[in-house]
């Protein structure tokens, strides 16, 4: 049986299409259009040359992008945006194509090869995963995206000798018979399986290992590295994009510690908190015993294709307390789900989550979570000590205090949700404080005025985007600010029609 290994420079010119999807009442969407519309965003990304070396002694790559940028309004196209799984915005999609022919480097020149030097890269539509929504951060996402990989393709016949340096990699295993004349399986998939290969969030060089055992049926496998259980392709999966979806979704460690790439794959996640100093140095201490717990339940359930994925988080990195865990006990567990706003779910802190127990008390929360019994956890800020009600004056409201404050009221109340990071939310909360002592001196019992912190609260209603401005009314009705004029002159028409009232008229007539 032959060996060889294959350098594939894949096509190193790259057509990316970047949609921005966004409504028109989220002002830091406003802001970042913008900067992507400039006329430097996409000349500037062209610009760039990376330098990536495909092995100790390969060439260096300098693919070129060709970036066309466009902005979907979900107000208008609500079933465009529900398709794409939109749930905040602004939302940053990527979907990458080649534009020419890859170059291959054959270390061996045989036909074997050959369909791989022709196949063509598609990637998925990948969803930008950062927390910073700037234009220089997605410009260095997008060149991430085409960062060109080695596709080392070995036989069995030396037992993955030639690969040992790249143990830690992922691994993809093709097992077949009469292998030479089915590597068309790969092209016949529409080639799905080479743009998770090259993916650019994989840790290594991915390895692509090609085995002929004789079996007629060729079966198609995972492994996060050489030494790592496969994941076998099921027969249902066998097809272009669910080919694609499942060898994303089987990419996922079954209880490593969490990236946030990860986060791509849309799907709810069970976050254990461990100590991982504890972790990586002590083998009976409470967080390793917890973390042998996770590993097992994970991969018991991952068998069940439940929706859940599971990975460790660093108690230094991410105490839990924002998930509505007390930060003071590990190991912790808590659900995240992320298709949705402010869905977390949390483990009572007293569970054992060590040996037997743990595995039965922690399959039981993950099970309870798919069959959608669990509670969602409610997370407050401290009220403030100088929360006071007072016509003119912007309240801070919390999770705690707001239904007492707000509703049920004989007054209307207008709440600017907000974030401290927010630059739009910081130039206008001045704005805000200057209606509320505006429209306090014509009507002081009519109007309260109050802000809130967006994400530091677990609300009952959804805000996914700041600032956000809405009015509740005594009655129980709610009204939401849809315009990005932050102005006092934008803002305050607003209230007036809200209220069904006018600052010129009552000025007259004082």
């Amino acid at each position: 049986m032959l060996t060889f290994v294959l350098l594939i420079a894949l096509q190193q010119c790259y057509a990316i299409q970047l949609t921005m999807y966004t409504v028109p009442w989220c002002g830091h969407c406003q802001k970042l259009k913008a900067e992507l519309d400039k006329s430097t965003f996409v000349p500037t990304l062209n610009e760039w040359n990376i330098g990536h070396s495909v092995n100790e002694a390969g060439p260096l790559l300098a693919p070129k992008l060709a970036v066309d940028v466009s902005f979907v309004n979900c107000e208008e196209e609500k079933e465009v945006c529900e398709s794409v799984g939109v749930f905040g915005y602004p939302e940053i999609v990527a979907s990458v194509e080649p534009v020419e022919e890859a170059e291959a480097d054959a270390r061996n020149d045989d036909a074997l090869l050959a369909p791989f030097v022709h196949a063509s890269l598609s990637q998925l539509p990948l969803k930008y995963p950062g927390r910073d929504r700037s234009a220089a951060a997605i410009g260095e996402w997008i060149r991430s995206l085409a960062s060109p990989p080695a596709l080392l393709v070995s036989s069995l016949a030396d037992g993955y000798t030639s690969l040992d340096r790249r143990v830690d990699s992922p691994v993809l295993t093709l097992t077949c018979a009469n292998l030479d004349q089915r590597l068309s399986f790969l092209r016949d998939q529409e080639t799905a399986l080479l743009p998770l290969i090259v993916d650019a969030t994989t840790v290594g060089t991915p390895l692509l290992s090609l085995v002929d055992d004789g079996v007629d049926a060729c079966r198609l496998a995972y492994q996060a590295s050489l030494d790592a259980t496969p994941t076998v392709l099921p027969p249902a999966a066998a097809t272009g994009g669910a080919l694609a979806t499942w060898l994303a979704d089987a990419r996922t460690p079954l209880c490593d510690e969490h990236s946030i790439a990860a986060y791509g794959l849309g799907r709810p996640f069970l976050f254990m908190h461990l100590i991982a100093d504890d972790l990586a140095n002590d083998p009976s201490s409470a967080s390793a015993q917890a973390h042998a717990t996770l590993c097992t339940v994970s991969s018991a359930l991952r068998a069940e294709n439940v929706s859940l994925r599971f990975a460790w988080l660093s108690h230094k990195k991410w105490s839990g307390t924002r998930a509505g865990l007390s930060g003071k006990v590990y190991p912790s567990v808590h659900i995240d789900d992320i298709r949705h706003v402010n869905s977390r779910y949390v483990l009572p802190e007293d569970v054992d989550l060590t040996g037997k127990e743990g595995v039965r008390a922690l399959t039981t929360f993950a099970r309870a979570f798919e069959a959608g019994e669990l509670t969602k956890a409610r997370v407050s800020e401290p009220v403030p000590e100088d929360d006071v009600e007072e016509a003119g004056r912007v309240r801070s409201l919390v999770l705690s205090s707001f239904d007492e404050a707000v509703l049920g009221r004989p007054h209307g109340t207008l709440v600017m949700f907000h974030s401290p990071s927010c630059g739009t939310c910081q130039t206008t909360y001045p704005v805000f404080e200057g209606l509320a002592r505006e429209f306090a001196a014509q009507w002081p019992s009519t109007l309260r005025f109050a802000r809130a912190n967006a994400w530091e609260n677990d609300w009952q209603f959804d805000v996914t985007g700041v600032p956000d401005f809405r009015y509740f009314a005594p009655d129980g009705t709610v009204t939401e600010y849809h315009d990005t004029d932050f102005t006092a002159e934008g803002l305050g028409a607003w209230i007036e029609n809200v209220l069904g009232v006018s600052r010129k008229v009552a000025k007259s007539e004082l």
